[in-house]
């Protein structure tokens, strides 16, 4: 009669066991990258929300320095509120004149170039200040590739009268500059968990 080894079976795994391992590995993966993603997430929102309070601190300056608020050429003869964003015309035209990059003219709005905005340098159209050459300023972007929309009291009322995040007409009170981002689906949900304000 044949004699299993008992040193033998006791090493070896039986294919159950072995099951059982990996599908405890697969779910523990699974829990990490879950937590991970929503780690990532709360960051890029940290980060937007950082960069909204820097741009409404900037303007504010901006207005403690010189008496008014930085708007661009276009939009300080309006007698409503401005909305801009942070990419193309109006918006890069914002970013210069708090960046101090404005170009040397007699209406410079910034004539002493003083840089009262101080963001990080974004990559691939994100997280930040994108150049196309040089000081060129192409855009401000928010961590998920949108610009930011720049609310500012152009009729010096202290206050914003279009919140894009309320229903029906209730105004921001008592503020000259409002900076928000729709956040990672990129859709206004009324102020809901995905969007990211300054106020």
């Amino acid at each position: 009669m044949k004699r299993r080894s008992l040193r033998h079976s006791a090493l070896a795994f039986t294919l159950v066991e072995l099951l059982v391992v990996i599908s405890i590995i697969a779910v523990l993966a699974a829990a990490g990258f879950a937590g991970a993603k929503a780690a990532i997430d709360k960051a890029h929102k940290v980060k937007a929300r950082k960069v909204c309070t820097t741009v409404d601190q900037a303007v504010l300056t901006f207005y403690d320095e010189y008496g008014h608020l930085p708007l661009p050429t276009s939009a300080a003869s309006s007698s409503q509120d401005t909305e801009l964003t942070t990419t193309g015309g109006q918006g890069v035209e914002l970013l210069n004149i708090l960046m101090g990059l404005e170009s040397d003219s007699d209406d410079m709005l910034n004539p002493k170039k003083i840089r009262f905005l101080d963001v990080p340098e974004g990559k691939n159209n994100k997280d930040g200040i994108i150049y196309s050459s040089g000081d060129n300023i192409r855009g401000l972007y928010d961590p998920w590739g949108q610009p930011y929309h720049v609310l500012l009291d152009s009729n010096y009322d202290d206050t914003l009268d279009n919140n894009p995040f309320a229903t029906g007409s209730k105004p921001l009170r008592g503020r000259r500059v409002g900076t928000y981002t729709f956040g990672k689906n990129k859709q206004n949900d009324r102020g809901g968990r995905d969007d990211v304000k300054s106020w």
